[in-house]
């Protein structure tokens, strides 16, 4: 710890007067000398050891309780009250005693007069060091108030940057939204037109084909003309119509056996054999060929 010290005024609870404490450290013992208006100046010393036994009933360590009472002798703490009644200073926080020091009455002009020089050459240095921080103080604020009004700029800037970035985020999702939905459509319409448009029926199929094709189709349908003229010659005609007959027997007799049936469909078929000159007057073209 280097050497430092304090000065402050403080108000004596015993008669209610003003005194100046000033305050010496070091590394071992702490020094005071108190001045008051129209008396002898007190002095008095206490090792820094003896000053902090104390700390452990204040649930502190000695460091964090020696910090309290630099706090506390150089007037900061307004709840610390000052009490000096026959050579005993002593400080008090509330009802607790945080410290006491037996003091002194400095009669030697001389010794008062080197503690005077000591005590004000050292509080000018302190007074040199403190202005010097003063300055320093505030040139780090006015760098500060800049940092800050940098930084605020900057946060908006971040802020409408973000707000952009999103603003084209939400444009760009939406527009593949539309863009899906739009797809999923096309794709639903395709399917159900695929469905509907497909022919389950093989006429249909023929069909389309033929009326592809209007050569094929005339032929077909010439060609089909003449099928049932000649079916209707065939079965006009005596024989024709007497097959016809037998079928029709053969298929309507149920009380027969099968081998009857069988016996008269060879024997239709024989007919038919026989008679295919009566239809055949005309020599016919091929219905395949294109």
């Amino acid at each position: 710890m280097s050497n430092s010290v304090t000065s402050c005024n403080i108000k004596n609870e015993v008669d209610d007067k003003i005194m100046t404490l000033n305050v010496e450290w070091d590394d071992n013992d702490v020094k005071i000398l108190i001045m008051r208006h129209g008396e002898l100046p007190v002095r008095g010393q206490v090792t820094v050891a003896k000053l902090v036994e104390a700390a452990e009933n204040f649930n502190k360590t000695k460091p964090e309780y020696l910090e309290d009472i630099k706090e506390e002798l150089c007037g900061r703490n307004l709840e610390i009250q000052f009490f000096l009644k026959e050579n005993l200073f002593m400080w008090k926080k509330k009802i607790w005693t945080r410290g006491k020091i037996i003091c002194q009455t400095l009669l030697d002009t001389v010794e008062l007069s080197n503690l005077l020089i000591d005590f004000v050459g050292k509080n000018c240095a302190n007074q040199k060091a403190l202005t010097s921080t003063e300055k320093e103080n505030k040139k780090l604020k006015k760098k500060l108030e800049k940092m800050e009004k940098s930084m605020d700029k900057m946060v908006k800037i971040k802020n409408s940057i973000e707000d952009e970035l999103l603003r084209r985020f939400l444009i760009l999702l939406n527009s593949k939204k539309n863009r899906i939905r739009a797809l999923r459509d096309q794709l639903q319409e395709y399917k159900k037109d695929s469905i509907f448009e497909k022919s389950t029926d093989e006429s249909d199929v023929e069909c389309i084909d033929v009326d592809s094709q209007p050569s094929k189709r005339i032929k077909v349908d010439t060609i089909s003309n003449e099928c049932d003229e000649a079916s209707t010659q065939f079965i006009n005609s005596t024989n024709g119509l007497s097959i016809f007959n037998n079928i029709t027997r053969a298929i309507e007799d149920t009380h027969e056996s099968d081998d009857s049936f069988e016996l008269k469909f060879e024997e239709t078929q024989n007919h038919t054999k026989n008679n295919l000159n009566i239809v055949d007057e005309d020599p016919e073209e091929d219905i395949f060929s294109s």
